[in-house]
């Protein structure tokens, strides 16, 4: 059941704050079971000590390249239900317009982090922000978040989260410059700051630091075991931050409170160091839709102002779940650390041993019997490049003794490798590699096929997380963009948008006979829907959705423009434009001619192929 939010402000503080530590209940256990993933990702052993061969490395990598690529993701843009010719357009250029403004935010590499990360540590998140230069996306790992209940696995389905930042006091005072009670608030942080208290992320002095929207331990520079101050740096082990004692007394931990009001039936956000209230400042809001929105007229409505409870951004937090791994019954996921690490400890074994034997082999030991001399000459004769000893001993005898590896040693090594690759369903034709008893591309195509429902099972649930992104995105243009963006459809199709038509002296047609009608991105209704086209978001899916797409074109039900829009190739606008040019043209020709000649034109293929715009 939704929460009851305190209305007194002093009641308010400590309600929060005692929320605060609920939701982190869990997250000393989570830190430190994330530790010992991040070390076996990064250097293949839990305690970050750097092992000869890190088959966890290229295995997440591999994995999360199958599961999601950003280099041909699409989005589509439709109508839920028939759509007209206008819908349509609207749709191409709202898509367009979408991806160009993720791109621009690095979003859809964002994501690519996050689901690599996700692999490593079970779940992560992707924060959407709207600032000055569009739409800004952030990985968040999952130890600066917390919930109120680890056995509801759904973000959007929980009463409160918490989300935690550490800032800089200068990076606060910007944070809370526009406070109306910042003289106090500043105050009450200076005596805060660089205080520990005893809530679990700052027990057994466990703080950590968010830099760059990723987490990790910290330390300060020039302490012991620091590697500081004794020339020695250990640069093999995991990397994590070294930051100045000054630096670490002075951050700020920020707690940025989410709780389901269901009163207002929305999100209210509290932000609070310690029990310093920062949020709300005289009244509960969603910080995310705060702010300016346009209705459907075009009108901008500020919060608070009639109309406001339409704002797209209502009822939804920044927050995107990116899990490839999920659990029925807990909210964290499944690390693929936990399907992998025993396999990698055994190799681990089993290459320093292999290391081991082999450097025997090269520098054997060695007995030496009837000699008057001593080891240490002895030795150092024997080992020096031409070296020789001369003893008038009849008895002098020498033996190297090295022992000989194992038969089947690397072979036992080879096949802890193949367990990786079944863990992950990964047979060699899967990873570009050839197979004994292939000969043939079909045979080849076809044990890919049998080998790739695994993969798609887990590519689909990755796409439609990818799917919220771009989704949350739209709103965030549909609440936001201020450009005027121009859709081209058929003068044929205008209808009662006859009157608003763009100066085609700056809105250059892409072909004869178009004609470009305005709208901004608020005029995109709640109908609209986004998805990911031809899922485009995995490999696994790329080949078999460009083989469809043909076999439909050839069976008619496809027409040029729809294939090149689902298989997106390189200068995609570029390309319809030549077409939609060519279509036009053979159209005036064909209407040039005379009725009879017309008609067999026409019988003969010149109406055949289908745009849509």
């Amino acid at each position: 059941m939704p929460l009851n939010i305190p209305t007194s402000t002093d009641r308010l503080a400590n309600w929060a704050s005692e929320l605060v530590t609920a939701c982190q209940s869990s997250l000393q256990k989570r830190r430190q079971r994330g530790a010992s993933f991040r070390n076996l990702y990064l250097t293949g052993s839990e305690d970050g000590q750097p092992q000869t061969y890190r088959k966890t490395y290229t295995y997440v990598q591999t994995l999360a390249s199958m599961l999601y690529s950003p280099v041909e993701l699409r989005f589509t843009v439709a109508p839920h239900g028939p759509a007209g010719p206008r819908d349509r357009a609207m749709g191409h250029a709202a898509a367009t317009t979408l991806l160009e403004y993720m791109r621009g935010g690095n979003a859809d590499t964002t994501v690519e982090d996050a689901v690599e990360w996700s692999l490593v540590k079970g779940k992560t998140f992707i924060q959407l922000e709207w600032s000055r230069r569009g739409i800004e996306a952030h990985m968040v790992q999952p130890e600066t978040m917390g919930v109120l209940r680890d056995d509801i696995t759904r973000l959007d389905r929980q009463d409160a989260f918490v989300h935690s930042t550490w800032l800089t006091e200068a990076r606060f005072a910007d944070h809370v410059a526009d406070h109306p009670n910042r003289a106090k608030i500043m105050h009450d942080i200076e005596n805060l700051a660089g205080t520990d208290d005893d809530r679990p992320d700052t027990a057994d002095n466990a703080r950590q630091v968010m830099i760059g929207g990723q987490l990790y331990p910290f330390r300060a520079q020039n302490t012991p075991g620091s590697g500081q101050g004794r020339g020695i740096v250990n640069w093999l082990q995991a990397p994590i931050p070294e930051l100045d004692s000054k630096t670490m007394a002075s951050l700020v931990r920020l707690d940025e409170l989410w709780v389901w009001d269901r009163t207002r039936d929305d999100w209210t956000t509290i932000q609070l160091v310690g029990n310093v209230l920062i949020e709300p400042t005289g009244q509960f809001r969603n910080a995310f839709a705060a702010g300016a929105h346009y209705d459907k007229s075009g009108k901008r409505i500020a919060r608070g102002e009639p109309g406001d409870d339409r704002n797209p951004l209502s009822g939804h937090h920044p927050f995107i779940e990116i899990c490839a791994n999920p659990l029925p019954d807990y909210f964290w996921g499944w690390s693929e650390m936990l399907n992998v690490g025993a396999i990698q400890m055994q190799i681990n074994k089993l290459v320093d041993d292999i290391n081991f034997l082999l450097r025997r082999q090269l520098d054997p030991s060695h007995i030496f019997t009837g000699t008057s001399q001593t080891a240490a000459k002895v030795r150092s004769a024997l080992r020096r490049p031409g070296g020789y000893l001369v003893d008038s001993s009849p008895q002098f005898k020498h033996e190297e003794v090295a022992p000989k590896l194992p038969e089947g040693a690397w072979q036992s090594l080879h096949e802890h490798e193949a367990m990786f690759d079944t863990m992950a369903g990964f047979p060699p034709v899967m990873q570009g590699q050839g197979d004994s008893g292939v000969r043939a591309q079909g045979h080849a195509e076809t044990l890919v096929r049998m080998a790739s429902p695994r993969f798609k099972d887990r590519a689909l649930g990755i796409e439609r997380q990818v799917e919220e992104v771009g989704g949350l995105a739209l709103d965030m243009l549909r609440a936001h963009c201020a450009d005027m963006l121009p859709y081209w459809v058929k003068e044929k199709d205008v209808g009662p948008f006859k009157g608003k038509e763009l100066d085609a002296l700056i809105y250059e047609a892409p072909a004869p006979g178009m004609v470009p009608l305005p709208f901004l991105m608020h005029q995109v209704s709640d109908r609209f829907r986004v998805a990911v086209d031809s899922h485009s978001a995995s490999p696994a899916f790329s080949h078999d959705a460009r083989e469809l797409a043909i076999l439909l074109l050839k069976a008619g039900a496809l027409g040029p423009e729809e294939l090149i829009r689902q298989t997106s190739p390189a200068n995609e606008e570029e390309l319809i434009a030549d077409l939609q040019t060519r279509e036009a043209a053979k159209a005036a020709a064909i209407a040039s001619l005379p009725p009879e000649l017309r008609a067999k034109a026409m019988g003969a293929g010149g109406g055949r192929s289908r745009s849509h715009h």
